[in-house]
């Protein structure tokens, strides 16, 4: 995978946000007012491509829905709870920016028009996404995630479509390894886990497959910030009480984290360890556009930077050094997974340890590290974009 490629399919995971339902029409003409100004400002949110329609409506339709949660509750409610009518026809979404009364004739369910401070808050949203280029996500506060809501505030990196595809597939094999096992515990601990997305949609689908399951998750990040919105994801989900989920702030380089950790796990060790950890190198970051540098943590996207010189260009490093800097974290995840996981005798459906990766330039090199800290038989997951995006350890 070249670097210009991944520059680009990162910033273009905040234009694409997939959230159900195409837009049919009711109406041969729509309004010809408030509600098409924003929708021309929102088609011209990526600049490096041409204006796109569709996906503006889509964009005011779900900002449109942000605001309307706020006339019942005070609170973050997931967007089930919305009138239905918005899902569907842009009628009705045109009635309810522009207050014209139509799209709510029979047939349609009613939605009362925005008022004056409701349109002022579209407006100032819609703002953030032209004039501030504010990812969606931000703008909305969260993300749909394999079947969740997740929280999403910056610097926090939002989660990208590339995470939930590997996730679900993750998700069934742990479900299959469940299935087949005499033990009623399962624990996993998700380093670098920045919003928490992987672990709690883990364990929202396991803890609905197996009610009756005692699992432990175990969420590690060394901004306080994420930790802080994985625990407001965590307390929008309906959980059940055989669910534990512990959110601790600390870094992988920690001396004596293994032990902080294995107090975590239901039996003092984990089932399954999961990291999708800075990766990012040094000359991808220069080539990021600025939908994804000034509004997310380089932190923690840059896989690793010279300590000597955090501000040297990646001009002055050479390619290898440059790839070599985007694999930093992976040594540490290996040796904390080598510590902190269960010794399985029997061969396991679920792998022991599952790494996001950056592409096919790091498979190499971060297979040899899985293989030379864990053992056993090493494999590589490919994403739908056909790039190689995970690195896993298994057993045998």
């Amino acid at each position: 995978m070249n670097r210009c490629s991944f520059a680009t399919r990162l910033a273009n995971a905040y234009h694409k946000r997939p959230r159900g339902h195409r837009f049919t029409s009711s109406s041969p003409s729509l309004s010809l007012s408030l509600t098409t100004d924003l929708v021309n400002r929102l088609s011209r949110v990526d600049s490096s491509s041409a204006p796109d329609l569709d996906h503006a409506w889509a964009e005011l339709r779900w900002l449109t829905e942000h605001v309307l949660r706020r006339r019942t509750v005070k609170c973050w409610r997931p967007a089930s709870q919305v009138p239905p009518a918005l899902l569907s026809d842009r009628a009705v979404l045109v009635a309810t920016i522009d207050g014209d009364g139509r799209g709510n004739d029979a047939g349609h369910s009613r939605v009362d028009p925005f008022s004056e401070a409701e349109k002022a808050r579209l407006q100032r949203m819609v703002d953030d996404r032209v004039v501030r280029n504010k990812p969606l996500q931000y703008v909305l506060g969260s993300q749909p995630f394999a079947g969740i809501e997740v929280r999403c505030k910056p610097p926090i990196l939002v989660p990208r479509w590339e995470t939930e595809e590997w996730t679900m597939r993750l998700l069934a094999l742990i479900e299959d390894h469940i299935s087949t096992s005499v033990a009623r515990s399962f624990s996993i601990l998700d380093l670098c886990s920045g919003t928490s997305c992987i672990s709690l949609a883990l364990a929202f689908n396991v803890s609905r497959r197996f009610p009756d399951l005692n699992l432990s998750v175990t969420a590690v990040d060394t901004e306080p910030r994420a930790i802080a919105l994985g625990l407001t994801t965590r307390r929008h989900l309906d959980l059940p009480e055989t669910v534990r989920y512990n959110a601790l702030q600390a870094s992988v380089f920690d001396a004596g984290l293994k032990d902080r950790l294995k107090p975590l796990a239901l039996d003092g060790v984990f089932d399954l360890v999961v990291s999708n950890p800075p990766y990012v190198t040094l000359a991808e970051w220069a080539e990021l556009e600025p939908v994804v540098k000034d509004w997310e943590d380089r932190k923690a996207l840059v896989g690793k930077v010279d300590p000597g010189n955090s501000s040297s260009s990646s001009s002055t490093l050479s390619h290898e050094a440059d790839i070599a800097a985007g694999v930093g974290y992976y040594p540490a995840i290996a040796r904390i997974a080598k510590s902190v996981l269960r010794e399985k005798t029997n061969e396991s459906l679920c792998p022991k340890l599952v790494v996001e990766i950056g592409g096919d330039h790091q498979t190499q090199g971060v297979s040899q590290i899985l293989r030379e800290e864990l053992g056993g038989n090493v494999s590589v997951w490919t994403d739908l974009a056909g790039h190689q995006r995970c690195v896993v350890s298994n057993d045998s």
